[in-house]
């Protein structure tokens, strides 16, 4: 399956990181992000990427730390949503943060998957059927910069990569929706 996965801040470097090794090369993976490492993005410590990265582009510098860590290769493409055709992929992974790209990958033709946080510090993982876009995050608050981020970003990831390596052995979807100390299983419409 050709895979794209779209944003590489806290959310989407750590799902590479964990998603990877499941996919034991029976899938291409392509990142698309068209930001820097910033030194705030290595500070809090809930993004994977390392000092002597500041300034590249997060794609090639996760496409790095995937190739040191697990010798695997992975596409990187540095670009805005608008620049490409998500609707070429067979499998496309939202973690943007924004509300353009997220309306961006909304109600395309592959099985979309998104994954994203509030200013509520709630968290969603949801497939494209159930997504309602949220309004962009207008409180101020940044959630990498939360007590306890990097713990809850990684376990939000986590969730995200055992959810995805799910659907591609089985086409299940299941669905999260929860806060940094609870989820709940959502099935279509129903919690269960």
């Amino acid at each position: 399956m050709n895979i794209l996965l779209c944003g590489c801040g806290a959310l989407g470097s750590n799902l590479t990181r964990l998603l990877v090794p499941d996919l034991r090369g029976a899938h291409s993976l392509t990142l698309l992000d068209d930001d820097v490492v910033e030194e705030r993005n290595i500070i809090a410590g809930t993004q994977w990427y390392t000092p002597d990265q500041l300034d590249l582009p997060k794609v090639e510098a996760l496409q790095y730390n995937i190739y040191q860590a697990y010798q695997r290769e992975i596409l990187a493409q540095r670009a805005n949503i608008i620049d490409i055709d998500p609707n070429t992929y067979d499998f496309v992974i939202d973690c943007f943060d924004n509300y353009r790209a997220r309306n961006m990958v909304h109600n395309i033709k592959p099985p979309v998957i998104h994954l994203g946080f509030s200013d509520q510090v709630t968290f969603e993982i949801a497939w494209d059927e159930q997504y309602q876009v949220p309004s962009d995050i207008d409180t101020g608050m940044d959630i990498c910069e939360m007590p306890g981020a990097a713990a809850f970003i990684t376990r939000v990831a986590a969730l995200g990569a055992l959810t995805i390596e799910h659907f591609l052995r089985t086409t299940e979807q299941r669905a999260y929706l929860g806060n940094a100390f609870t989820h709940t299983l959502v099935d279509a419409h129903n919690i269960v």
